[in-house]
């Protein structure tokens, strides 16, 4: 029972959670039904429009199984259920469902979440330094970061590693922008990072403990990075034994030939700028884990079809009267993954999407 009607004036409703859109006999949106924080229910009757900006649905586990597709066969196969897949219990799709239970339609696969990153990273955030995997192979283009997690996931589970040497602050230098890479914007972090650098202990089975310098963190977070004088020394050091060693050692030796081939990386296409040969002492890594599980984190990405002035569409690909989508509502704004080559993507995007809807809707 509705307790009462808004139906006019400029305000603000605190404590509402949206709970069903209204509509008219033809499908039109004329308002929605929320309750507020006392449990009653309210009906607000909108003049020229309901904007649906209510966030994602990684607060919703049944949801995530349900349409993060690829990321529920991979944890599936890992023994997860849907009970499993949750990391919030906010953003639980709300805005998704009042629009799908209007005649919308969540976009199709690919459904991307945050989920980019994978391999293993330095304290300097993930760069195009070498890594290998569990049996002491090459895998990928370290390069190309918004690949690392997929790729990763396709290689044998366990220990994977990142090698480098005297020159790693050259590969830092040259890491493209992203989620988790170098923070280029922070010199302070790279006096604290090059200082700890400068005093890892060679030779120490513990590693040594190095200060981070990695977006998209303001806090200096600490890293295990491992020096030896020899690659012989820095495998063991890695925990790399027997047929592995030796292929860590032939990898380290056939990535050097493709850093001074003409031809460049004819493995895995890397670009030629990132690759730097690994043959000045002391030579360091770290070591990581690959896995094949994993839960989507912190957002998911996939929204509400919508034509270009954000107007939810039904599933003939027809406009729903008066009903539209911003932020993480919005679909069409990402692929599989979260790439943030430039500070402020996100939320950006919202606050744009945002502004334009409004004027949309203020012109009717």
């Amino acid at each position: 029972m509705v307790k009462y009607t808004q139906e006019h004036g400029a305000e603000w409703f605190f404590e509402h959670t949206g709970i069903v859109l209204v509509q008219a006999d033809d499908g039109t949106v004329t308002g929605l039904i929320a309750k507020n924080a006392e449990g009653e229910y309210v009906k607000f009757t909108a003049d020229k429009g309901v904007i649906l900006c209510a966030g994602d649905f990684i607060g919703d586990p049944k949801m995530c199984w349900a349409l993060l597709n690829e990321g529920m066969e991979w944890a599936e196969r890992d023994g997860k259920t849907a009970e499993d897949w949750a990391s919030t219990t906010i953003r639980a799709g709300i805005g998704h469902k009042m629009g799908c239970w209007a005649g919308g339609m969540i976009e199709a696969s690919p459904r991307g979440w945050m989920a980019l990153g994978g391999g293993v990273s330095g304290p300097w955030g993930t760069c195009p330094m070498l890594m290998l995997n569990v049996e002491g192979k090459r895998f990928c283009n370290e390069g190309a970061i918004s690949q690392l997690g997929s790729v990763s996931k396709r290689q044998p589970a366990g220990l994977a590693c990142y090698v480098t040497d005297a020159n790693w602050s050259e590969t830092v230098a040259k890491a493209p922008l992203d989620h988790g890479a170098p923070n280029f914007g922070m010199d302070d972090f790279y006096d604290v990072l090059k200082a700890d650098m400068d005093t890892v202990e060679i030779g120490n089975p513990e590693g040594s403990t190095v200060t981070g310098a990695n977006l998209a963190e303001r806090k200096m977070m600490k890293g295990t990075v491992f020096a030896a004088n020899t690659l012989e020394e820095l495998a063991d050091l890695l925990g790399y034994e027997g047929e592995a060693k030796q292929n860590f050692l032939d990898s380290v030796t056939h990535y050097n030939e493709l850093c001074h081939s003409t031809e460049g990386d004819t493995d895995y296409g890397k670009d030629k700028e990132f690759m730097i040969p690994i043959e000045k002492a002391p030579f360091y890594g770290g070591t990581g884990n690959l896995g094949h599980g994993g839960n989507p984190s912190m957002v998911t990405l996939s929204g509400l079809v919508t034509d270009a002035e954000q107007n939810v569409l039904n599933t003939q690909w027809e406009k729903i009267g008066n009903l539209y989508a911003a932020g993480n509502c919005l679909g069409g704004r990402y692929g599989l993954g979260y790439s943030t080559p430039m500070a402020g993507n996100s939320v950006g995007m919202a606050m744009t999407h945002g502004w334009l809807v409004g004027h949309t809707c203020g012109k009717k």
